[in-house]
């Protein structure tokens, strides 16, 4: 989760009408594991003229990113998923980027009714999205959801 406050809006927040906001800053409220999604965005300027955005919105939970990519429309292409994780060492905190390939649904194993998202690390690892310290070998039931795309090919 982000936390926000008045005092990190940026001057010109207004200028982009009613209830949007414009931040220099926004705190990582609980150190968890964050998801950086990129997409372009196409849209038509007040002269017609098509324009290609590159958007950044960062999730904080594995259904958000699995709804933000479903729900894309075709004018909008997924460039990239990346999990950014915080660790802790002895030279402080850092943050590990790992790109994604794609985001998995598997059955807790102590429950087969609780549905987890699970996503493929380009490395080859998993990351369980889930509050409990699950390991991927241990779901039962996997059922791929997407493929995402990674640096060098899109969708």
């Amino acid at each position: 989760m982000f936390h926000t406050n008045d005092a990190n809006k940026h001057p010109l927040s207004n200028a982009y009408g009613k209830g949007n906001h414009v931040w220099i800053a926004a705190e990582v409220q609980l150190r968890l594991p964050l998801f950086m999604v990129e997409f372009n965005c196409q849209e038509v300027d007040e002269e017609g003229d098509d324009l290609s955005i590159l958007r950044t919105l960062f999730l904080a939970r594995g259904d958000d990113v699995f709804n933000l990519v479903s729900d894309l429309t075709p004018r909008n292409s997924l460039r990239s998923v990346a999990l950014l994780t915080p660790t802790s060492g002895e030279l402080g905190s850092i943050w590990s980027i790992n790109q994604l390939t794609s985001i998995w649904e598997a059955e807790d194993p102590s429950d087969s009714h609780l549905k987890l998202k699970v996503f493929s690390k380009a490395d080859g690892s998993y990351y369980v999205d889930s509050m409990l310290e699950i390991d991927a070998c241990q779901l039962q039931d996997w059922h791929q959801l997407v493929a995402l795309p990674t640096a060098g090919s899109h969708q």
